[in-house]
């Protein structure tokens, strides 16, 4: 049997935990029994509302890690605004969808 997925490769996808917790991070690759995902990010509750915290606090920034199938209650690719935020947090590029809407961007006067 062929089974077809909605994600790929470097796509930023989304995961929710048996224990409840939410992660995000970028799929690197699917094997039959675990996910490997880069700079895996939870969601947690800030001051300020929704915010993202690395999933292992300890790890180096630029790891990866491989998350068991059989302790995914789902994934899923994620949405234009967590992956919007996911690349601001872990890369610090604004994507151009996340910056100034095109209008509001300043004209520029070339005479």
């Amino acid at each position: 049997m062929i089974v077809e997925t909605d994600y790929k490769k470097d796509d930023v996808v989304t995961m929710r935990i048996i224990g409840g917790e939410e992660v995000i991070g970028r799929l690197v690759d699917a094997t039959g029994d675990a996910y490997t995902i880069a700079k895996p990010y939870a969601l947690v509750q800030m001051q300020k509302g929704l915010g993202l915290a690395p999933y292992v606090m300890t790890s180096d920034p630029s790891s990866k890690i491989k998350m068991s199938k059989g302790s995914i209650v789902c994934i899923t690719k994620s949405n234009t605004q967590a992956t919007n935020d996911y690349i601001k947090s872990t890369s610090g590029i604004v994507p151009a969808s996340a910056g100034v809407p095109a209008n509001k961007v300043p004209k520029l006067d070339i005479k």
